[in-house]
């Protein structure tokens, strides 16, 4: 539509003068007065000829003008009417360019710039949104907290530009055996944090060790048998009559640092709180019942490094 107005305003702009035409006509009249002046010139008396010519001149003449005025004012508002369809094609632009920064904007006010996954506020977004409809629905929700075993090493053996692959890698990882449902952000530094919709402890679990043994299983040219690359997966679930993350996000944590303690690339999962127990009670009781899922070397460690590792803070020394 736009189109066809456009290219019949440029017709209308380029078509030829009506002048040429207008003289043509007259000069057609003229002669032909003139012949029947020559033929009945006994009959006319010669003030009504230069009446009549006169009468023709001042015809043509105002004929004249007002074509050449209403030709200018139509090329005026033809040359206006392109000018402003101009800016609004140029404003269409800037407002389709002025989208396509907000919307790269909200890109990246929700997604990690290293690993390309939901930042900590957009995860906490989702997460809640997640949590919501858990407890609508009645269905389970667990978290997992991951971290990069040694992380603070392989920087500072390799290179923060290793180390910022790695991150990658185990983002990668982790997309890799996650569902579609499932929610992945990046918590901070080296750790990350999963949402699990319509999961128990046992699928939380089953999810965790496939990313750890997929993390495990990577042979990176860049790092050797001193720095290998894996991870601690630290796993709880929201309990009845629990309306935050924070509560659970606690228990991931707690389980993820004991984990560490016990000899890392492992998961570990947070037991279920019995009823009645506030979720801010972690004490003994907690450290004891602590499921545990052990690398393959960790079986040979002494039993009493489990013991001290769940403690009612594990200790966060290097992880």
């Amino acid at each position: 539509m736009r189109a066809t107005a456009r290219v019949s305003d440029t017709l209308d702009f380029l078509q030829p003068h009506r002048l040429p035409w207008l003289l043509a006509g007259n000069a057609y009249l003229l002669s032909g007065l003139l012949v029947a002046i020559i033929f009945t010139r006994s009959s006319l008396s010669p003030t009504l000829i230069l009446v009549s010519l006169l009468l023709l001149l001042i015809n043509n003449s105002l004929g004249w003008l007002s074509i050449t005025h209403f030709k200018r004012l139509e090329r005026r508002h033809c040359s206006r009417l392109q000018a402003e369809r101009e800016a609004n094609r140029r404003l269409m632009e800037e407002i389709k360019e002025h989208r396509a920064v907000e919307a790269r904007l909200r890109h990246m006010a929700c997604i990690d710039g290293l690993t390309g996954i939901a930042n900590r506020r957009h995860f906490f977004e989702l997460a809640e949104q997640e949590l919501r409809r858990a407890r609508r629905d009645g269905t389970p929700l667990a978290l997992c907290m991951v971290d990069v075993d040694l992380f603070k090493q392989l920087n500072d053996r390799h290179g923060h530009g290793v180390g910022d692959l790695a991150l990658s890698i185990v983002a990668e990882c982790c997309q890799s055996v996650l569902r579609e449902s499932d929610v992945l952000g990046r918590y901070g530094g080296e750790e990350f944090v999963i949402a699990l919709p319509l999961a128990d402890l046992d699928t939380a679990a089953a999810i965790a060790e496939r990313l750890r043994e997929s993390v495990s299983a990577l042979r990176l040219p860049m790092l050797d048998a001193v720095t290998p690359l894996t991870v601690t997966v630290g796993i709880s679930r929201i309990e009845a009559g629990e309306s935050a993350l924070d509560p659970a996000l606690q228990r991931a944590d707690r389980a993820l640092y004991a984990g560490k303690a016990r000899g890392r690339n492992c998961v570990v999962v947070a037991p279920r709180l019995l009823p009645d127990t506030p979720s801010t009670s972690l004490g003994t009781d907690w450290a004891s019942s602590l499921m545990t899922r052990p690398c393959a070397d960790a079986a040979t460690r002494a039993p009493g490094l489990l013991a001290a590792a769940l403690t009612v803070e594990p200790p966060r020394g290097p992880v």
